[in-house]
């Protein structure tokens, strides 16, 4: 009986060491971005400027002017690397006509600061707010959609709930931060730990008074599809696209460039 007392109470002690490690190291485990500075390459159109928050900090934003008649597309990536990684998303939708503007997330790129839920969503909005400071020209409400992908759907769905664009896109959408940490570590008890990193899409989504895209690879082991399928279930005007075999990084080889510029096109009718 003493065996296995003592056998419990080890099991307890490395379950609170394998927990507290986790608490410690959570922000690095959201936040892993890649500190090298991004260039745009080739990437046609698109410059780098920059734009002074209140503090006098910078916030560096990726931005292409848009072909008349088009939108601009408010884009946020996920949390891999910089904005370089996602170049092929960007330029296929610089292929369709669309302008980019692509904020570089605080301790990534190249940039200053430290990253959090509170302060990625204030970059955001302030941008949206400040947008003419990046462009050459103030593109009305109802010529903007937000794109979030991964990580950045958390984001553009805070956005959206402030803001009138004429249409969201959410790729690889979470229900919960929390949800995809507890899903990768099945052990770690994630919502308990992550009260200041909580990006609740499923709880937001319903007030967002856009219509919704969104994309979703059945085969992404990253963020389940259900959590793709519980966030589409939720809100209104929502279309969903499932990709078979899709991945989480994937989705561009399997049509959905297709889907998102029919979709941008559709909401875009009435103007």
């Amino acid at each position: 009986m003493g065996s296995i007392s003592r056998w419990v109470i080890n099991l307890i002690v490395i379950y609170g060491i394998v927990v507290g490690i986790a608490l410690m190291a959570r922000r690095a485990l959201i936040y892993p971005f890649d500190a090298t500075a991004a260039w745009t390459g080739d990437l046609p159109g698109v410059l780098i400027r920059e734009l002074q928050r209140p503090d006098g900090s910078i916030l560096v934003v990726w931005a292409a002017e848009p072909e008349p008649k088009m939108p601009v597309i408010f884009y946020f990536m996920g949390n891999v690397g910089n904005l370089e990684y996602f170049d092929p998303r960007l330029r296929e939708l610089r292929e369709f006509g669309y302008g980019i503007v692509a904020m570089a997330y605080r301790g990534g790129g190249g940039t200053d600061g430290r990253p959090s839920e509170i302060a990625l969503k204030e970059d955001a909005a302030y941008l949206w707010r400040n947008v003419e400071g990046v462009l050459r020209i103030r593109p009305p409400e109802d010529q903007r959609i937000i794109y979030g992908t991964s990580l950045g759907t958390g984001i553009a769905a805070e956005l959206a709930v402030q803001t009138k664009p004429a249409g969201v896109i959410l790729e690889a959408p979470f229900t919960r931060l929390c949800e995809v940490v507890q899903h990768q570590t099945k052990i770690v008890p994630a919502c308990r730990l992550m009260w200041d990193e909580f990006y609740p899409i499923v709880d937001q989504v319903i007030d967002i008074r856009a219509p919704i895209l969104v994309l979703h690879g059945t085969e992404d082991t990253t963020i389940p599809v259900e959590m793709g399928k519980a966030v589409a279930e939720r809100g209104d005007q929502v279309t969903l696209k499932l990709y078979p075999g899709g991945h989480h990084n994937d989705l561009r080889h399997f049509g959905a460039g297709r889907d998102i510029h029919a979709f941008v096109q559709t909401v875009l009718e009435p103007n």
